[in-house]
């Protein structure tokens, strides 16, 4: 797969200089390409590590190893497209009922537990609702004592892979801070409102946490 120019390339009759890439341009650009794979072509690589990800010679960017893919169906890719927009725009309430679409099930079936869960996958890993529960290391340890994760999001965990992986990427790359959802709510509003469905109207709600969070949280820091 190759991506538009990362920076633009001068055009000289003299020898061309190295390339200068604008590094700070990666996010953007990868997560154009992202968007385009999993709402448009349905088609999403869910090995993008930074060995796959290439600078070529001419300014573009390249991806390779298309050997671990995923194929969505329009319906899959709605479903992905509105928990993207409810976690872009902070409506927890909203994230947890996709979850639910997505086939998560917890024990108690707390909003939060969902809600918590859709942020690690698509959100930012410093996001405080993540940082919240320990950070990105802490997430399944602390959510399945607080409220049993018993089903998880079956066909919608390579997309979900795809995510964290691209996440973890950038971070390496030094952009610890990227925020999948707020990077692809373009591509996943364009995606539904090609396909002439509901864009969610969401409000900027918090799922409220549950009473032995606390305690939780300070065993760990204990190191029980």
């Amino acid at each position: 797969w190759l991506a538009g120019s990362v920076s633009p390339s001068s055009s000289s009759n003299a020898l061309p200089a190295p390339p200068t890439f604008d590094l700070y341009s990666l996010p953007e650009v990868l997560f154009e390409v992202q968007g385009h794979m999993l709402f448009e072509s349905g088609f999403v690589n869910t090995d993008p590590h930074p060995g796959n990800i290439m600078f070529l010679d001419d300014g573009r960017l390249g991806l390779i190893d298309w050997g671990q893919v995923k194929r969505l169906t329009v319906e899959q890719r709605c479903q992905l497209a509105r928990a993207v927009i409810a976690v872009a725009d902070d409506d927890e309430i909203l994230a947890a009922s996709f979850m639910r679409a997505m086939g998560m099930r917890t024990a108690k079936d707390l909003d939060w537990t969902y809600s918590r869960q859709a942020y690690f996958f698509l959100a930012s890993w410093s996001d405080p609702r993540v940082l919240e529960i320990g950070g990105p290391l802490k997430v399944e340890e602390v959510l399945n004592k607080v409220d049993r994760i018993e089903e998880g999001v079956g066909e919608f965990w390579m997309p979900m892979r795809n995510q964290f992986f691209t996440r973890q990427c950038l971070a390496m790359l030094g952009f610890p801070r990227v925020n999948s959802a707020c990077l692809l709510r373009p591509a996943a509003v364009r995606f539904l409102e090609s396909r002439r469905m509901l864009v969610p109207r969401t409000t900027r709600r918090a799922a409220a946490p549950p009473p032995e969070l606390h305690g939780i949280l300070g065993s760990h820091a204990k190191g029980e």
